[in-house]
């Protein structure tokens, strides 16, 4: 979660962004505004794949730490949302495998699986 004793001014942007996103979430549901739908899901896919570069990241650090000549294997695949009929099928469409997130302190969270 987030922990704003560590790095309180990215978590005060983080929760806003989370909180922007959970209503915009929740105004499609009520409104069954499929463009309202389609913002969070552009913000959460954004937050995903900067978490994935991060980990990425961090796992090449590490393995440089361990064994300079190892290279640490990149994260594929995508996630999206399942249409069906131009219409979202309420799931996501995993298209690769997923990546294997470890636990780590990062900044102001804690990426845990």
């Amino acid at each position: 979660g987030l922990r704003p004793e560590v790095a309180p001014e990215i978590c005060s942007q983080m929760g806003g962004l989370y909180s922007f996103t959970y209503r915009r979430l929740v105004d499609a549901n009520i409104d069954k505004d499929i463009a309202a739908l389609d913002e969070a899901l552009q913000i959460l896919n954004h937050m995903r794949e900067t978490w994935v570069l991060l980990l990425d990241k961090l796992r090449q650090e590490r393995a440089g730490e361990q064994a300079p000549a190892a290279a640490a294997p990149a994260a594929t695949g995508t996630y999206g949302p399942a249409r069906v009929g131009g219409a979202y099928a309420g799931g996501a469409v995993r298209r690769g495998p997923a990546p294997q997130p470890e636990p780590a302190p990062v900044g102001g969270f804690s990426v845990e699986g």
